[in-house]
């Protein structure tokens, strides 16, 4: 249904979360359980950000995501008692002035004062008083999980070059959410933001929406697909694994392919929109959205109308003959057969909206549920 001119926005939050992002390059947020096997998706994701041709500097980002990520996992594992509130948030940021990397994470209280206290250390030593740190720490042999964890936090200091922004919010009388940040800049002179608190919102804003993973930037297949490992992890029930993950993996790629068919490249060549993916007790949700210019605007409103409007049996004979029609290359471009397959797919519902940007630019925006 198309809600633009009814002045309810059904979308609001994806709509939200794009003009906060719009000017961001690349932003990725995960809100859920952490496990080991997330470590080198990361990197992958990541990688789709291009964000720099130095290979020394993409290798320190690397380390920079994997360390801050691993620290969430440690924390988890060190104490049960915090696998309650498992959830912790890990995101990144590439922006015009660096990488800022961001966490939450659940930890005991009695554990707040040693890692306030080593944080305040790391962050008043230079470089070279840090390397000394490092090394007098390990010849200490303090490789026990708080000493792990303590190596891992001055390298995150030595290789960012920069401190290490962090606070703590009591939710408990025995846990405590450690914030951290973690900020590598791309101009030494930039100014370096705090985005403690607004990672706080994003987090809330997430929860509030059942959404455990949002994206923004490059639609392209090498930004896309390390992303279905995780969504795998998230929306597997028992004896509908692998069924359920392949419905997600096949909607999201259409929706996304069929997305970015309808915008336009900027001027690197990139085609950047936003999507969030969580799930109900009952469902599962894929949202998406991007910039489209008024004439195709008005092609998807047509041609969203006139599909959701058709019911059950009519999609699935519709979907027949668009099938026939692209094995045997006609209409090969406007057959309009991965729109069919998307509506068809959401078995639960299908919701879009077309909000006005600019002049001349409108946001996509469309959620699927199943």
């Amino acid at each position: 249904m198309d809600h633009s001119s009814t002045g309810i926005h059904p979308l609001l939050a994806l709509f939200d979360l794009y003009l906060k992002f719009r000017s961001q390059q690349s932003v990725f947020c995960y809100r859920g359980v952490f496990n080991e096997e997330f470590t080198s998706t990361i990197i992958d994701i990541s990688e789709g950000a291009n964000f720099r041709s130095e290979i020394n500097v993409n290798r320190k980002v690397s380390f920079l995501l994997v360390e801050c990520f691993q620290n969430i996992i440690k924390h988890g594992e060190n104490h049960s008692e915090v696998q309650e509130r498992s959830e912790g948030i890990f995101s990144y940021r590439l922006g015009p002035n660096g990488f800022i990397i961001n966490s939450i994470n659940p930890i005991l209280q009695q554990d707040k004062p040693t890692l306030k206290h080593l944080v305040d250390e790391i962050n008043s030593k230079d470089s070279k008083e840090l390397k000394e740190l490092y090394i007098r720490k390990l010849s200490e042999n303090q490789l026990t999980e708080k000493g792990g964890a303590g190596l891992g936090l001055i390298e995150l200091a030595r290789k960012s070059g920069q401190k290490l922004l962090y606070q703590f919010e009591d939710v408990r009388e025995d846990i405590s959410l450690f914030h951290q940040q973690v900020t590598f800049l791309s101009n030494e002179e930039a100014p370096m933001e705090n985005l403690l608190e607004d990672t706080g919102t994003l987090d809330n804003m997430l929860a509030l929406e059942d959404a455990f993973l949002m994206y923004k930037g490059d639609f392209s297949q090498k930004s896309i697909l390390p992303i279905l490992s995780i969504v795998e992890q998230n929306v597997s029930a028992e004896g509908k694994v692998k069924n359920t993950t392949r419905k997600v993996a096949h909607l999201l790629v259409e929706l996304l392919q069929n997305i970015s068919k309808h915008s336009e490249e900027d001027e690197t060549g990139r085609k950047e929109g936003i999507f969030l993916i969580g799930k109900t007790r009952d469902s599962v949700f894929i949202e998406c959205g991007n910039e489209i210019n008024e004439r195709e605007m008005h092609f998807l409103k047509e041609k969203l109308s006139y599909l959701t409007s058709l019911s059950t049996s009519e999609l699935v004979s519709l979907h027949k003959t668009a099938m026939k029609a692209s094995i045997k290359f006609e209409n090969k471009y406007k057959s309009g057969l991965g729109l069919i397959e998307v509506v068809k797919g959401a078995e639960k519902g299908v919701v879009y909206s077309f909000e006005k940007l600019d002049t001349d630019k409108f946001l996509f925006a469309i959620k699927i549920s199943f």
